[in-house]
């Protein structure tokens, strides 16, 4: 598994991009019933912002974040000095260190569109292990990465095309994460699809983020597009594009819930 910004100031931007309104995870997870005492896992837990929310706002619970970078994972414990009821760790999340049926609650949230859909079947099957009985996955995930601007260049049209082809960020993850669920056992609820769209100072943040996920993915983006070039080309129409009088950005986020049958129940009825 491999996660294309893998830089230091990746941090700075996880917590810039949280304080913006399309990004509000607390809106994400304001429908949460969360009982006393729970096991809840954080997978992906990148900066750990989320992580934090979910210690200080249900205190009596324990809230893990896993992440397999050690560089996040060393950010995100600094970040979080005082909240006892939180801790983190280096982890794949398709081999958690987490016992069978351990946990009530877990949050995944702009994980899936890094992973290939091999690797999106491992992470929910291990999540469906560790799952409780009646425990619940809230999976977050954008579609339209890239693709949902206008006006639009022919090298954007071919770059979008060939991530498409070769998958190395799924741009289209959000529509599939119900089906995935599924596949994966999961009973789901219907999903809320929330409009991400950009203008004004939102747009103005969004392309200050767009330049920074550029930046520090460019290691990654140099061998996918071939040179440095081609990225900065690459970059410079996207920008271009944005900043044209009448530009159109948007996206669609999806929060899905999925929950795991309680099968003793369930033989029951």
């Amino acid at each position: 598994m491999t996660y294309m910004i893998e830089a230091e100031k990746e941090f700075e931007r996880l917590e810039f991009q949280a304080k913006m309104r399309n990004y509000d995870f607390r809106k994400e997870l304001n429908h949460l019933e969360i009982a006393e005492r729970a096991q809840i896992v954080d997978a992906g837990s990148g900066s750990g912002v989320v992580s934090r929310y979910l210690a200080e706002a249900y205190p009596q619970s324990s809230v893990t974040g896993f992440d397999f970078s050690e560089l996040r994972v060393r950010q995100a414990q600094r970040a979080a000095t005082g909240l006892s009821n939180l801790c983190f760790k280096t982890a794949s999340l398709d081999r958690l260190p987490i016992s069978s049926a351990q946990v009530d609650l877990i949050v995944c949230r702009f994980v899936l569109e890094h992973l290939s859909a091999t690797e999106q079947k491992a992470v929910l099957d291990e999540f469906y292990r560790c799952l409780k009985p009646g425990g619940r996955i809230i999976a977050i995930d954008v579609d339209g990465w890239f693709q949902n601007i206008y006006p639009s260049t022919p090298w954007i049209d071919e770059v979008v095309a060939k991530c498409n082809r070769e998958n190395p960020i799924d741009l289209r993850v959000g529509r599939k994460i119900p089906t995935l669920l599924e596949t994966s056992g999961f009973k789901v609820l219907p999903p809320r699809i929330e409009l991400m769209n950009f203008e004004g100072e939102e747009l103005e943040h969004e392309k200050q983020l767009i330049r920074s996920r550029l930046a520090q993915a460019a290691p990654f983006l140099n061998e996918f597009l071939e040179s440095n070039e081609n990225v900065t080309r690459f970059g410079n129409d996207v920008l271009h594009c944005l900043n044209s009088q009448n530009s159109v950005l948007y996206y669609c986020k999806f929060i899905v819930t999925g929950v795991k049958p309680d099968r003793v129940l369930r033989s029951l009825t």
